[in-house]
């Protein structure tokens, strides 16, 4: 096992925030094709990553918005990544 490897298995999950226990501000979601859903396009005013129960578990999703009304639904999977507005959460830090 070389060192980057080793600075890796150092790294506990709790260490790592789920995407719904980061309160961060999303800024956009990068989808496989390179497509964006960002803040600012189209009227959308916020996106927020949530939950919803599936068969077994929970199943990712973010909810896109254009001031308080869902536009639309976006199944995590069909995201590529996650864009946030700051390294810091809301009351943290100045």
């Amino acid at each position: 096992m070389n060192e980057q490897d080793k600075q890796f298995d150092n790294v506990s999950k709790d260490q790592i925030k789920t995407i719904f226990d980061d309160k961060r501000e999303i800024e956009s979601l990068q989808l496989p094709d390179g497509g964006m859903i960002g803040v600012g396009n189209m009227g959308i005013t916020k996106i927020v990553a949530y939950r919803e129960l599936g068969e077994y578990y929970y199943v990712p999703w973010f909810a896109v918005y254009t001031n308080d009304e869902i536009l639309s639904r976006v199944s995590a999977k069909c995201v590529e990544s996650v864009i946030y507005k700051s390294g810091k959460e809301p009351g943290e830090g100045e």
